[in-house]
């Protein structure tokens, strides 16, 4: 990386690490939790920025110098050192603090275009990324019996999702949930708020959207009953005494 990169990250790094300092307050006011943890005002664990000893130095003189030409310099922000948060990979925009974490507290925290992330030169690992679950997995994170459809209603200023619409069957009937982004990325442990979904529905001509397409995902979930082909459920088909039975008994 430029020398000037890498001073910057260091001021932000230490920056970051002052303001957790001043926040938390002196010993003496530490609670029992923080007590129990260390009687430190910072970790040796992410998030807290951490030293990582002689040995990172040697490892990486270029920070270490980065270090000692930037000695004593940290962000500010109105006469008070700035919480500089920041992450190795932005998706191409910053995050405003407000749509992570809300509250007004740092209104520097705002989103700004980021396209050198998505270069090359930036070689980024994290610029795209996947992730698949099942239907049950949906469903068992949110409180649902089954889930039909997932899809991002509403996004931040970003690009990145703020709102999620899950849609499916609770205690026997139709149910949609709105979650919030940030919760859906920590109950999945997604890498970030910034993704699109697509939703593979088990029939061809049952849609996410068709009026019983949970119920239709639910009794082929539970093998009360398939599909009239492989790839078709036939939802429109009329059902004959004998399947009825069959459906009741198996469902029992």
């Amino acid at each position: 990386w430029p020398t000037a990169a890498i001073e910057a990250q260091v001021v932000a790094s230490r920056s970051l690490a002052v303001r957790q300092v001043l926040d938390i307050g002196p010993e003496s006011g530490f609670d029992a939790a923080r007590l129990a943890d260390c009687h430190c005002h910072l970790l040796d664990r992410s998030p807290d920025p951490n030293y990582r000893g002689l040995a990172g130095e040697i490892a990486h003189p270029g920070w270490a110098t980065a270090v000692l030409a930037t000695i004593h310099q940290v962000v500010s922000h109105q006469g008070s050192v700035a919480m500089a948060l920041y992450s190795s990979s932005s998706g191409g925009s910053t995050e405003s603090y407000v749509d992570v974490f809300a509250g007004t507290d740092h209104p520097y925290l705002t989103t700004v275009f980021d396209s050198p992330s998505l270069s090359d030169p930036a070689n980024n690992p994290h610029r795209s990324w996947g992730a698949g679950f099942a239907q049950a997995t949906i469903a068992d994170a949110f409180g649902f019996s089954w889930v039909s459809d997932v899809a991002v209603t509403e996004r931040n200023d970003s690009g990145s999702a703020r709102t999620v619409t899950i849609t499916g069957i609770r205690s026997g009937r139709p149910a949609t949930s709105l979650v919030n982004a940030v919760e859906m990325r920590l109950a999945l442990s997604l890498r970030s708020t910034t993704f699109d979904i697509t939703i593979v529905s088990p029939f061809d001509d049952v849609p996410t959207d068709h009026v019983f397409a949970g119920e239709v995902v639910g009794l082929n979930a539970l093998g009360i009953t398939s599909g009239c082909t492989m790839v078709d459920f036939c939802p429109d088909r009329p059902v004959t005494r004998g399947e009825m039975a069959a459906f009741l008994v198996r469902a029992l």
